[in-house]
């Protein structure tokens, strides 16, 4: 499941000598999470293993919110000085040391905020969506995403183009309190009242679609916000016509004293 921590603790020996090996004897040596099994395997997280006391070696592999969910593998590999693979087999000598994994759970947003501009004092309408990610209660922390932001046209949803660029890859980043958040900046004119929805879409989901293939990944989850659109203009018409006034009543003023000066003096 997400969140979960995998300890894992292995020696590795040589069959020919029967000795237990230490790392310096063959390189570096590395657990891997995969998505799938065999020839199709999609290797979705790696992380090397330290060595411990008696060429034992020990690691605590996270389940975290960057590996494929499914069906999969743990396998134990070493990469050479050179960074060839050295197959390093089971204990039955005749398999690949990889034992199938099941990553299962539901990745979940919460605290979810979402804004849009709805005042002309700013100079851009932005889309602001903030969250976390929650799987059984537990924060899930480290991941890589993006988002696609979508626009209600009749019946469906189409992704947002505004000025030759297409919002379908927009960077989500994350602060120190495990909080993501994903904002786009429009004109105000560009940025058409109606429904809207953000797409969030995990890297490693992106990059196992395009290993079999695909096009585009399944979001991992959806957000919905309405905007109504900022009519930009109105304070600035309304200043003019304000300063406007002030001129013409300035000139009058001017123009009165002007007179009154003038008449005073044909009396002197």
């Amino acid at each position: 499941m997400f969140g979960t921590v995998i300890p894992l603790s292995f020696s590795v020996e040589d069959k020919v000598s029967g000795k237990t090996l230490s790392a310096p004897q063959f390189g570096q040596v590395y657990v891997v999470l995969r998505a799938g099994r065999g020839a199709d395997a999609f290797e979705s997280a790696r992380l090397a293993v330290q060595q411990t006391e008696g060429n034992n070696f020990a690691v605590s592999l996270a389940v975290d919110a960057n590996v494929v969910a499914g069906e999969g593998e743990i396998a134990v590999v070493a990469m050479g000085v050179d960074e060839d693979l050295i197959e390093i087999q089971d204990e039955s000598g005749k398999h690949g040391a990889a034992w199938p994994v099941t990553v299962g759970g539901k990745i979940e947003a919460v605290n979810v905020q979402t804004y849009s501009t709805s005042g002309a004092e700013a100079t851009k309408t932005a889309f602001i969506s903030t969250f976390q990610l929650s799987c059984n209660g537990q924060t899930l922390s480290g991941a890589k995403l993006t988002g696609r932001v979508l626009v209600q046209n009749g019946t469906s949803y189409s992704v947002l183009h505004n000025n030759g660029k297409t919002y379908d890859n927009v960077p989500v980043s994350v602060d120190q309190a495990d909080v993501l958040s994903m904002s786009v900046n429009l004109l105000h004119n560009s940025a058409a009242s109606g429904s809207y929805k953000v797409e969030i879409v995990r890297d490693v989901d992106a990059a196992w679609s395009q290993a079999r293939g695909k096009d585009t990944a399944e979001p991992l989850f959806e957000l919905s916000f309405q905007h109504k659109k900022v009519q930009s203009g109105g304070a600035w018409v309304q200043m003019e016509t304000l300063v406007v006034v002030v001129l013409v009543a300035l000139f009058l003023g001017v123009s009165s004293h002007a007179r009154v000066f003038s008449g005073g003096k044909k009396h002197v």
